[in-house]
């Protein structure tokens, strides 16, 4: 059984459940793949709470850019979000032959042809099933399973704060802001929303889409919001 070590690049909310994932499901993930998988390293920049979670048998760093680099990781999940330091870690991890996954939807929208091409010039895996419709494969569906069907349209509601707040309003016949405000107090949507309710967060996840649908290149800026 080959050994695969995984360096997470954050351990916050989304992070801390990916480490409790990988921890619980170990034996079945090791069956499925008949890959030793362990994550050695974590880069975090509250390194107290990232220990908390942890513990001390793990490498716990405020510098992402060691785990990107180190030569015993083979496998980056990038967890911090954003275009900007994540594009530069998700950059040099492809460069030093590392496969990386991420859910950074905003990221592949706005720098996905890029980043696809350096992954292909490196010979390493940039997988993102994630970052469209959490834990639904609908972009493996697309890719393979509807490999041999042409595409003609995509439709849909893809963010779960836009699809609570529809469905409160349409059963129980309430406004938009007491929607909002409710999917705000269950946790459903961000105390600063604007991703969601202006479409942005759609957006990102449609450029995806639509690229994979319909054999175009990734541009956010030319999605219509």
């Amino acid at each position: 059984m080959r050994r695969m070590n995984i360096g997470l690049l954050g351990i916050g909310t989304v992070g801390g459940g990916v480490f409790e994932l990988l921890k619980s499901n170990i034996k079945e993930i090791q069956r499925k793949t008949s890959a030793d998988i362990k994550i050695t390293a974590v880069a975090d920049k509250n390194v107290a709470r990232a220990k908390e979670i942890v513990g001390d048998s793990i490498e716990v760093t405020d510098d992402a850019f060691k785990l990107v680099t180190d030569k015993e990781i083979d496998i980056i999940v990038e967890l911090i979000g954003g275009i900007t330091i994540a594009k530069d870690l998700v950059v040099k991890a492809i460069e030093n032959k590392k496969h990386v996954v991420t859910a950074n939807k905003a990221l592949l929208a706005n720098f996905g042809n890029d980043l696809f091409e350096l992954a292909k010039k490196n010979n390493v895996t940039l997988a993102f099933e994630a970052s469209v419709a959490g834990g639904i494969p609908i972009l493996k569906s697309i890719r393979e399973g509807l490999a041999g069907n042409k595409i003609e349209w995509v439709a849909g509601i893809i963010n779960g704060t836009t699809n609570f707040i529809l469905t409160e309003m349409r059963e129980k016949g309430i406004t938009f802001a007491k929607a909002l405000s409710e999917a705000q107090s269950l946790g459903y949507a961000e105390a600063d929303p604007t991703f969601d309710i202006e479409g942005i967060d759609a957006a990102h996840k449609l450029t995806i889409l639509a690229g994979l649908s319909f054999g175009i290149p990734m541009s956010f800026k030319d999605v219509y919001v």
